[in-house]
């Protein structure tokens, strides 16, 4: 499997989609060989889960909230608190046998087993887009199910990883073209993207989800995991000045953005 970069407009992909079908998500296969257990998954998110709570939980609050890709349903758990009505949709079989018997929220396994005539506030996607094999359209038939004055909300990976494009460390280039992600988004591929989709960008955020220790930790060693045996370094101000800093020349980890109907 090789991946290209368009040469009109930059994107970045695989050049082959066809081994990554919903068959494949719904068995587990997105894990390799050997998947996670869930709680261990749920425990892997459960800073991102909290990050994003904090984030959203003043415009969820008092709304209805879709999110797609809902993983082991803690963001979910989260929102439940707060929102009038919280649906998931996960195609894992595996977390659909376990979490679709918590009453807090609905969960399903696919966008068509909703009622067609429900509407959402909010909508999130959290690191999906990069896994759809027709995004535009993806994102088209989600308006269907958005409010008249609803937000989607879209957080994918930047292409324009630091790692990548200002340490070029080569252990991380190698990783991170993985064969689940079929598409490489940078900044303004996602507006591109959006604009096609009939939508646009109410606000954007550049995210770093991983810190200075992380990153160390990939250059010195050429292996990922050092926001875990490196922790005991990370110190909150310097992991926010370092963020800041990457935001400043656009190679955050992650780029994050609100989306309304144009």
């Amino acid at each position: 499997m090789a991946v290209f970069q368009c040469r009109q407009c930059g994107l970045v992909q695989l050049n082959s989609k066809e081994h990554a079908t919903i068959h494949d998500y719904s068995m587990s296969k997105m894990h390799d060989s050997y998947p996670i257990s869930l709680t261990d998954w749920r425990t892997d998110c459960t800073v991102d889960d909290q990050r994003r709570y904090n984030m959203f939980r003043g415009i969820i609050k008092g709304k209805k909230l879709l999110e797609l890709g809902s993983g082991c349903c803690g963001f979910l758990e989260l929102c439940s608190a707060v929102a009038t009505k919280t649906v998931g949709i996960e195609p894992e079989k595996r977390v659909l046998t376990e979490y679709s018997k918590n009453t807090n929220y609905d969960l399903f396994g696919s966008l068509e087993d909703i009622d067609e005539h429900d509407k959402f506030d909010i909508i999130v996607m959290f690191h999906v887009i990069e896994h759809l094999e027709d995004p535009i359209k993806y994102l088209k038939n989600l308006v269907r199910f958005l409010n008249p004055n609803g937000r989607i909300i879209v957080e994918c990976p930047n292409v324009n990883d630091a790692l990548l494009n200002l340490f070029h460390v080569k252990a991380f280039s190698e990783a991170y073209f993985w064969s689940q992600h079929l598409y490489y988004f940078s900044r303004n591929d996602i507006k591109r993207l959006t604009q096609q989709a009939g939508l646009s960008i109410s606000r954007e955020i550049l995210c770093q989800r991983y810190g200075y220790e992380n990153h160390l930790h990939w250059i010195l060693s050429g292996r990922g995991g050092g926001h875990k045996e490196w922790k005991y370094l990370r110190i909150p101000f310097l992991e926010s000045v370092y963020a800041l800093l990457l935001s400043l020349i656009g190679q955050n980890d992650t780029i994050l953005v609100e989306l309304t109907r144009s």
